[in-house]
């Protein structure tokens, strides 16, 4: 016991003891203004893309990566991501076009 109360002693009296460095202030991070509805931009592309679905489904040239793109661009279009609606809408657009380019080419024969 004695070895121990000298050991707790000794501990205070240490020389390679130092201060703790001073407390850092924490400064806030400014906050991110979520946009409260969709620029005209994202819902034109959106509305776009959705026609081109429809035309899609209605000619039985929609390829089902554009239903699932659609479905992506919808999410993105409720949490207000305009840029994400636009890429996204844009990508639906080019897959139907090329869907229905496929339909009207003749099949190939080996």
């Amino acid at each position: 016991m004695g070895l121990l109360g000298a050991s707790v002693v000794g501990c205070a009296f240490n020389p390679f003891w130092r201060e703790p460095p001073p407390a850092t202030t924490i400064t806030t991070l400014p906050t991110v203004t979520t946009p409260k509805a969709l620029t005209e931009q994202a819902s034109l592309a959106l509305g776009l893309a959705e026609q081109c679905v429809v035309d899609g489904r209605k000619n039985h040239t929609l390829w089902t990566v554009a239903v699932e793109k659609l479905a992506q661009a919808r999410n993105a279009a409720k949490i207000f991501n305009s840029d994400t609606t636009i890429t996204l809408s844009q990508e639906i657009i080019a897959l139907c076009a090329r869907s229905a380019a496929q339909a009207k080419s003749p099949p190939v024969t080996w």
